[in-house]
Formats: structure tokens, sequence, C-alpha cells
């Protein structure tokens, strides 16, 4: 691999390319241009060489001397790639670069073999990250050309396939080898090497392999370097997948040895540590990583990849091997049962919304059996043949020997707890430091929780006493209870007050039951009779019923999510599907019109109901109008929260004059200031996608039923607040709205509806004089807020921070401080609310997704040891952001209160898209989200029903982009299930895949 041209010119096909720094012949290079359909060519010019043609603008000078290297990467930088497909061409191309690749090692492929190429077909995921080489249509059949199957979609002129030790050698052409020249050739540029690295050469065997295993009952067992290929573009890019050849060994995992698989994991390890060490060699040369930094990467994807298996996987990769440490899962019954409690601290947290008298939901943890880790004794200390966390093992003595560290997932559990409502109290002997437990808690990243001394002696376990004395002083209700002494105690798993009582498994054991639920120390403690018991607080990220196929969070906030546990997938950039104008257009209409036939059966249930047409006389006909106008707003698909907030009554005061009028009824709502992409975990761009596009098709269908009942109909006044509560620049700003605009028009909503910012509309309306009082109001108010919370500061101790500014809103007294004492009230709310939507400071070099999953992976924690330095700065910048927003935001309501911003329209009907109150009926663009259109990003599930749900538990689920004319190549107008998607034949010119014809024409808007 000198880096010359192997092949002279064929016939009708290019030359082959020479790659590296080899230099550039023009002719030979114009060759390639003409034969790929690039669209491009070389000319020479005042002595330099020049890339014109398609996307190059006047002209792109290449330098005097250019090399074949210069050339494919400003090919790379126009994302320009060849559109012809060649199979001989393609053949001899990856003759040249490896001829490995042309012949398999062993005998004919086997019967696994074929099951995997047939699985790596038709798993919509699987192909994201992996190909077979060459093809067949079963077992004895001789492969016609080694060729990554199935075909990339984003190349339409094919890919080649290059083996690992290829990939690793060098030459005098290529002197970093082959991976030095495709790292170079990475289009994003800002990315920095190592992370291209990671997620195009190791993260891609680790995935394949977790998915093979998990979706299949299949398992790659040796997957050695040499069986293991990787693919190229024809311009040397990667493409994320790795090749497996007929060498790769394929057993079923129900009948692996332990051998077999102890084998294949050396394998996977061996395989990565040589890509490890390979990238370590080429950083040498002065990228300025630090020492081990390469190791610790690849160690972190490797436990991502390996984390929250099935437990039926994790059963099978339970032996000794090198990535035994990495292998991971949460037990179903664990799963289960704490979500159990969660569920009930929020039904608990839900009664008291209505009943303020209600106690408060507590859970008991009794730190000796459950929190703080002691430590696993040596093993000269544990009886032969025991294991850590054996019951049999010797006691671990207490006092001075508890460790620096929690359970897993305790954290996490804490924060869900307070999340949902509840209250969480630590229980700890008398005799214990105090001091030092709540320093180990605060280290490790557990929230603000209340920590009860028990007096020595007691007859009672720790957790026992505690409950008791919180029920007799009727402190809050508990509703759970962890601690083993506890549940040794009573046997059962109810306490007699209703409590559930958990304990904790003295150790980890693998393997697991079949089923996912656990097997040997949960199931073996002796003295907890029926009392459930848990091998950690870990929940998993993903509902178990919903694992094998893509779902929605169905969540109201990113706090909802475990983001760092979910799994990235930036192949699925690749995958993209393309929708043409014309399959935008049909998919536009199915959802219309579905919309339309709605809004008929909508209005003549209405009209069946009241009866309008057989009115007496006009005031009996108004009331029966504006009964059946009353029926359409408050139906399924429209009404957010109760029908008590919004009576017959309240439509008599808001609609009543205009019908009697016959005029349309003035209809307001608040909405649409901008997509919330800054950290990308929410929405993938600035502009409005289907899920605003679902939302003014929702507008439409109201005002096509309300118009069946009432023919004047209604006069939809949107009001924009993006520059209102915050600043943000004006051309994002206009160009969200003007997008809005073109929805409008294209969903025929345009002469019903005015979409304009709130701002504007009040000065037309209250005019010049009222709203020059604006800023001397917003510094009163602003100045009063920022008085009030003055010596609190958000970065020290966030949540307890958070927690003084509510018990100061409650003790807040006096009658001209109403005001600020109800912006205190809502402060706490409001900041934890804009944590998650203002921007993230990015290092250098850094992925933007990746950068933010990590900040807001527990955003309040400042303490904890083990975060980095730069991650403690991007979170106290996030915090110190959304502080000074909440403050703003919560000044400018009071503002707009003063001046009468309530009463721009008056009489209308006061739709209201966030908290509900009686007197305005609540609305809902897409039904059964929790989330706004302008919150997320939209999406066509599986069902396909337009909706909205976070970008980053989007990608996680399996959904791809699906870009459209509407919205360009920038960013997609929706994200599609995987499964829903097709590859274009092999030869189309086209990029991308294409969407089920079936999901397009089931387009349509929820119902509920």
């Amino acid at each position: 691999m000198d880096g010359r041209p192997r092949l002279g010119p064929e016939k009708n096909t290019a030359t082959v390319r020479p790659f590296g720094t080899w230099p550039l012949d023009v002719d030979e290079a114009n060759s390639v241009l003409a034969c790929g359909d690039y669209g491009l060519r070389l000319v020479r010019h005042h002595r330099q060489t020049w890339l014109v043609g398609e996307r190059a603008g006047s002209g792109i000078p290449l330098g005097t001397r250019p090399t074949w290297s210069r050339l494919y990467r400003m090919l790379i930088r126009l994302r320009s790639t060849r559109r012809i497909r060649d199979r001989t061409w393609l053949a001899r191309l990856a003759a040249s670069l490896d001829p490995r690749t042309i012949s398999t090692n062993g005998g004919p492929p086997d019967r696994e073999w074929w099951r995997l190429v047939e699985m790596v077909g038709e798993d919509p995921i699987l192909r994201m990250h992996c190909a077979t080489l060459g093809t067949g249509s079963g077992p004895g059949v001789a492969p016609a050309f080694h060729e990554p199957l199935p075909a990339h979609p984003d190349f339409p002129g094919g890919t080649v396939a290059v083996t690992v030790p290829a990939l690793l050698e060098t030459s005098s052409a290529l002197p970093a080898g082959l991976l030095g020249e495709v790292l170079n050739n990475r289009f994003e540029r800002q990315q920095n090497a190592l992370h291209h690295f990671l997620e195009h050469f190791v993260r891609p065997p680790l995935r394949v392999f977790r998915l093979v295993l998990e979706n299949s009952r299949s398992l790659l067992l040796t997957p050695r370097a040499d069986t293991l290929a990787v693919e190229l573009s024809p311009e040397l890019q990667a493409t994320g997948r790795i090749v497996f050849t007929p060498s790769v060994g394929v057993r079923d995992a129900n009948r692996a040895t332990s051998g077999e698989v102890r084998e294949g994991m050396r394998a996977l390890a061996r395989t990565l540590d040589t890509l490890a060490g390979a990238f370590e060699r080429l950083d040498s040369r002065g990228d300025g990583l630090r020492p081990g930094e390469v190791r610790s990467a690849v160690h972190h994807v490797v436990a991502a990849e390996l984390r929250d298996l099935e437990a039926d996987s994790a059963d099978v990769l339970s032996g000794r091997h090198p990535l035994s440490g990495f292998v991971h899962t949460v037990p179903a019954e664990q799963d289960e049962l704490l979500r159990r409690v969660l569920h009930t601290v929020q039904e608990r947290t839900r009664e008291r919304r209505w009943h303020p008298d209600f106690p408060q939901p507590m859970v008991v943890i009794d730190l000796a059996s459950c929190g703080l880790v002691a430590p696993d004794p040596s093993p000269r200390q544990r009886p032969a043949g025991t294991v850590p966390g054996d019951p049999r093992a010797s006691p671990v003595p207490l006092g001075p020997a508890w460790s620096g560290t929690v359970h897993s997932g305790l954290p996490r559990f804490v924060w869900d707890v307070r999340d949902a409502g509840g209250r969480v109290v630590f229980c700890v002997s008398g005799q214990r430091d105090g001091d030092r437990v709540r320093r180990v808690l605060d280290e490790t990243g557990v929230p603000e929780a209340d920590l009860i001394h028990v007096p020595e002696p007691t007859v009672e376990s720790l957790a026992g006493w505690t409950v008791r004395r919180l029920r007799e002083l009727g402190h809050g209700e508990v509703v759970a209870v962890f601690d083993d002494g506890f549940a040794a105690e009573l046997r059962s798993p109810v306490d007699p007050h209703g409590a559930l009582v958990v304990a904790l498994s003295s150790g980890r054991r693998l393997p697991r039951q079949r089923n996912g639920r656990a097997e040997g120390a949960s199931a073996a403690r002796a003295g907890t009779g029926r009392v459930p018991a848990i091998d950690s607080f870990e929940t998993s990220p993903r509902r178990r019923p919903e694992r094998r196929h893509p779902v929605l969070s169905n969540t109201h906030s990113l706090e909802e999510l475990q983001v760092a546990a979910l799994r990235e997938n930036r192949s699925a950039q690749r995958w993209a599907v393309r929708l043409s104008g014309s399959e935008t257009e049909a998919l536009v209409r199915s959802v219309v019109d579905d919309a339309d036939s709605a809004a008929e059966r909508t209005a003549r249930g209405a009209l069946s109901r009241f009866a309008v047409h057989e009115a007496d006389n006009s005031e009996q006909r108004r009331y029966r109008t504006l009964g059946a106008l009353h029926h359409v707003f408050t139906r399924k698909q429209f009404l957010k929260g109760s029908r008590s907030n919004y009576v017959l009554a309240d439509m008599l005061r808001d609609a009543g004059g205009s019908v009697a009028r016959g005029e349309p009824i003035d209809v307001v709502l608040l909405g649409f200031p901008v997509k919330q992409s800054l950290n990308r975990l929410k929405a993938y761009g600035p502009l409005p996608d289907i899920a605003e596009l679902g939302g003014l098709v929702r507008l439409r269908e109201l005002q096509q039923a309300a118009r069946r009942v009432y023919p004047p109909g209604l006069r939809i006044n949107v009001l924009t607040d993006g520059r209102h509560f915050r600043p943000r620049p004006g051309s994002l700003t206009r160009a969200y709205t003007r997008k809005l605009h073109e929805y409008a028009e294209l969903v025929g909503l345009d002469g019903s509806v005015s979409i304009r910012e709130i701002d504007a509309v009040a000065r037309e309306r209250l005019g010049s004089a009222v709203l020059s009082r604006r800023p001397e109001l917003f510094r009163t108010f602003r100045s009063s807020l920022e008085r009030a919370v003055a010596d609190l500061d958000i970065t020290d101790n966030p949540l307890r921070t958070l927690d003084r500014v509510q018990e100061r809103a409650e003790r807040w007294e006096g009658a001209p401080e109403r005001g600020t004492a109800r912006s205190l009230g809502l402060f706490r709310e409001m900041v934890m609310s804009m944590v998650y939507s203002v921007p993230v400071p990015v290092p250098a070099g850094a992925d933007r997704l990746g950068w933010a999953r990590t900040v807001y992976a527990d955003v309040y924690n400042l303490v904890d040891t083990h975060i980095s330095p730069e991650t403690r700065q991007a979170r106290v910048a996030v915090l110190r952001r959304a502080w000074h927003n909440a403050i703003r935001y919560l000044s400018t309501m009071r503002v707009d209160e003063e001046l009468g911003y309530e009463e721009l329209f008056s009489p209308r009907i006061r739709l209201t898209v966030s908290a509900v109150t009686r007197g305005r009926c609540g609305f809902t663009y897409l039904g059964g989200s929790g989330l706004l259109p302008w919150q997320g990003t939209g999406v066509l599930d599986t069902r396909g029903y337009v909706a909205v749900d976070f970008a980053v538990s989007l990608i996680d689920q399996g959904f791809v982009p699906a870009y459209s004319p509407l919205l360009g190549r920038r960013q997609p107008l929706m994200m599609v299930p995987a499964q829903h998607t097709e590859p274009l034949p092999r030869g189309s010119r086209a990029e991308g895949t294409r969407l089920d014809v079936g999901l397009r024409s089931r387009a349509r808007l929820r119902r509920r």
C-alpha cells in the first residue's frame, strides 16, 4: 500500500485513485470526478490548481502542488460524494487499498453466518452500525462481489471495506497510516480526533456486539481484528460501520459454552486494545492528550455500551473475561419495585395539590444497611468459596469501616423522590459521626435530605425507630422503608400502616435468571421472607416493556430522563430519510384531511346534542350555540386539564356578546416563542418542525369545528413571546415566525389566524404612553426580587438554596411586597425549568450533544469529587444563567400584569397551554403529549401520530431524522421510527432512505 495506482485506465472506467501525499495528476483526477458524476472538475490557473463546479462558488484553490488528500478533504467539506456505482471500479479500489478484503479465510460460510447476514439486512438499527462482506442467497452460495451489504444510503456511489490490519499499516504516502488519513478526513472539523475515533471505530463493534446478542439471541464469538473491516467512502471517509467477514464466528447464545463466551469477549477486548494502541501512536505525534486519556475514553464507551443490558444477556456475559467489570444490568423486579415507590410518591403529591393539609410522602432509608457501602472484606477474611456479598462471608465491621461511597443509583433515586414531590429521610445510629456522613453524601452527589440520628441503645431497627417517631410527630406519611433490620423484624412486604418495606441485598451476583429476575443474592437472603430485596437503587433509563420497539418518553421535563444513561447514535444522521416535495405535501395533506374529518364529527356531535337548529327563538338559539361551542372547546383533542376549569358560564361571559352580534369570536393564546434548541437535548434545530405544523393543524381543526357550529367562526390571535421574557437575536425569532406563517398558509389557516409578537400588539392596543412605563416598572420589580434573594448563591448547594427561596416565600409578609412574595413562590419552579433551556458553554473540540449530556447528567451536583473542573464550570454557568433568567421572567410577568397585558383582547376566550386555572380554557396542541411543540423535536411515532419529544430520547430509542424541502438539509422536519424506513434500491443516485408509504399515509393528530 504505497499510495500509487495499481491499475491502469480501463475503458469507460476511471483510473483507480491514488491517495495520501502523492502529487495530484489533474487529468487523472478529472477522470475520477467525471466518471463519479461529482459535478466538479480541476483547472489550472496562474500556476494554481482550482476546484470548480457544484457548490464550489467561483472556485476553490488547492495550491500549486496539491495532493490527493487535499482533493478528498475538499470534496468532503463540500459534502460531495461519488454518485455513480461501478461494481468493477469498487472492486479494484478495494483491492488497491487492501487485497485482504477480496479473500476470506477459512472454509465456506456456515449457517450461523447466513443468519447474521439476514439479521443485518433486516434490522434497521443493526445495519446502521455494521455490514457484511459478500452477497449470496444462502449456505453454499459463494459471494459474487465483496462489497459491504446492505448498501450505505449516504454514499450512492458505493463503499469499500478495509481490514483493521490494513487500516493500521503505514507507508511513505501515508506516514500516519490509513487510520490517520481517515481521521483527518472527518467532516466535523471542530470535533476532536479522539471523539471521531471513538464514534467511528470503537463504539460500532461494541454496539453491534450488544445488538446481536440482545435482539437475535446470537453472539459474536470471535470479533478479532483480522476478521473485521471498516467501511470507507470513495473519498476515504469513515461511514461509522464495521464490516464482518465470514471468518467471524457466530454462535447461538443459548448453546455457547463459558469457554466460548470467554474467548469471544477476549477477542473483542483485544480488538479494542489494538485500535486504542494505534490511536495512541498517532496521538504521540503531538495532539496533546494526557497520558491514559485514550484508554480512559475507550473504557467510557465500553461502559456505556455494556450498561443496562437485558438480564439474560448479562447472564451470558457473566463469566470471567477482560470486560466482565463493564457488564451491567438492572433486575426487572428491582426496576418495577423502585418505580412503584416513585409512583406512590407522585400519587400522594397529586392528592396534596387538591388537599394541602394532607401529609407529604416520605421515604426512609437506613444508611447502615442501604446507604453507605461498606468495604468488602479481603479474601483472607472470607470463608472458602464465598464471593463478595455472600451471606456466609464475615460480617462487615461497623463505625470507622464505612467507605466513602454510596450504593449505585442512590443519588438519582433521592432526586427522583424529591422531583415527585416527596421527601427522603436518612437514619443513622447515634454513635456515628454526623458531619462525616453528611460530607460523604454531599461528595457522592446525593441531593439534600434529612438526616436523623437514632439514639442508642434501642431494641428497634434504626428505620423502625425513625418511622415510629415520624408518625408520632405527624411530620409526613411514610410510603416506603429501605432497611434490612426492619425487613427482618416484619417478615412482610408491607408494614401495618401500609408502607412498603424493602431490603437491600448484601451484594450483586450474576448470573441472573432468563426472565430478568434476580437469582442468588436477593432470592437467597435468609430472614427476609416475602420482603422484596434490591441489589441497588438503580432503575433502568428505559421502561422494560418498551425496550424492543422505539417509543416516546412521555415525559414533561428533561429532569425525568437519565440523560447520561441514554445511548448515542450518530449513525442515525447518515441513515436519515430524504422526503421529496411531493411526499411532504402528501404527508401534510394526510394530517389536514384527518383533522378536517375529526372537526366534522365533533361539530356534528355538538349540533346533535344541543339541537341548535331546532331553537324556537334567537335567545334560545344563542344559548344553544354557546353550549355547542363549549362542547367543541372541551373535547378531548383540544382540552388540557379538567372541564370544571371552564364551564358554560365562562363561555357565556367570553363569547356571548360576539355570538349575539354575529361576529367572529376572539380567541387568544400565547406561544410559539422559538424552538428550544440551545443545548441540542430538546430540539434538533431553531426552526419550527412538524410539531409546530401539527399545532397549527390543531388550530385549524378547532376553527373548522367552530364554524360548523357557528358560521362566523373564530378570530385566533397567537401572541408570540420569543423576545418578550428573555433577550434573543431578532434574526432567530424572525426566522421562526416567518416559517410559522409559511406553515399556516400550507395548512389553510392563514386567513383565520394572526401570529404576531405580543409587544407589537400591546403597542397598538394599549398605546405608547402605557408602554413607556415598561422600562421603569421592570427595573423596579427586578430590583425588588433581586434584593429578596441577594444573600443566596445558586452555586452553593443549589437544591438547598432553592429550598430556602421556597421557605422565604412562605414566610414573606407585608401587603406592599405581595407581588414579590408571589414571585418568590414561583421562583424555585421557574429556575428548575430554565436550567434546561439555557445555552451550555462547550469546550473547544467537544461534541455539543455529548457535552450537554455530561453537564445535565446531574446538573445540581457541584461537589462530587469525580466530576472534572470543566464539567463543574459548565454547570455553574448553566445554573447562574437560569437564576438570572428566572428573575427576568418573573419581573416581566409582574410588568405585564401591571400594564394590563391580560386584557389586550376583551372579551375573548383565553386558551391556556400551561397551568390551567379556573375561568380559562386549557388547550393542547398535540393531544397526549406533556410537551409543547416548541419544547422538543417533532416526531411521527409508530402509529402515525404527530407528537413531540426530546431529541436525546428519540435518538436513544431508535428514531432517525427525516429531512424535507420545507426545512432543507440543516434541520429535519421530524424524526421517524427506523423500522419504518427503507433503503433505496442499490445503484440509486439519490441519498438517504425512504419513509414507509403506509406510515406516511397514516399521519394524523392524536385524539387525546
